[in-house]
């Protein structure tokens, strides 16, 4: 696993704030006997920045980031935490970043846009991006993310997500040709001798 700035740390509060043992139903609609709630964990803001600059640290030391950085995810885990990171990549890196959310549906009012975070005269056509999440499955989220600002001429780069729960996502984004990365796995936050268990609803 990847080696960043207060990964220690971080590791300690993702497990005392975003893990328990019960059984919840996944976005994929699969039901787990575990949940990895990593909202909990970036809602406190020195968390916060310490995921951000852990994606920043991890990224700058993986692959060629483009200059501009555009830095997106999917709503609404994705609003906060592409923010952040994209802030991080300014303050740590002095890289000119923005960020950006792909919605699940268009907006029904004002705009009606997909993507958001952008003036009325800019798009993503031309830029190079990276997704980010909070949480990967099977990685269908963060990929629907990816597919919507190709779809809207964008060249995604590289995602990242902070917790990999190792269902799927590594292989899903292979197949696409995207590189993926990730701070944690979800089995370094579970319990020793904990068996985790994902099955159909």
């Amino acid at each position: 696993m990847p080696s960043f700035t207060h990964r220690d740390d971080l590791l300690t509060t993702l497990r005392q704030r975003s893990v328990g043992l019960k059984n919840v139903r996944l976005a994929s609609g699969k039901t787990s006997n575990y949940y990895c709630n990593v909202n909990a964990t970036l809602s406190q803001g020195r968390e916060a920045m310490f995921i951000a600059n852990g994606i920043c640290e991890v990224l700058e030391n993986a692959v060629k980031l483009p200059d501009p950085l555009y830095v997106g995810g999917l709503e609404l885990a994705g609003v906060p935490l592409a923010q952040s990171v994209a802030m991080a990549f300014w303050v740590n890196c002095g890289r000119y970043s923005a960020s950006f959310w792909v919605r699940k549906k268009p907006k029904d009012h004002g705009t009606g846009v997909w993507v958001d975070g952008f003036a009325d005269n800019e798009s993503l056509q031309g830029k190079q991006v990276v997704i980010v999440e909070d949480v990967t499955t099977t990685g269908e989220s963060a990929m629907k993310a990816a597919m919507q600002a190709q779809a809207f001429g964008a060249t995604v780069v590289a995602a990242i997500t902070v917790v990999d729960r190792q269902e799927g996502a590594i292989e899903l984004f292979r197949g696409q040709k995207i590189p993926f990365y990730r701070l944690f796995t979800a089995a370094e936050l579970l319990p020793i001798g904990f068996v985790p268990k994902t099955v159909d609803a």
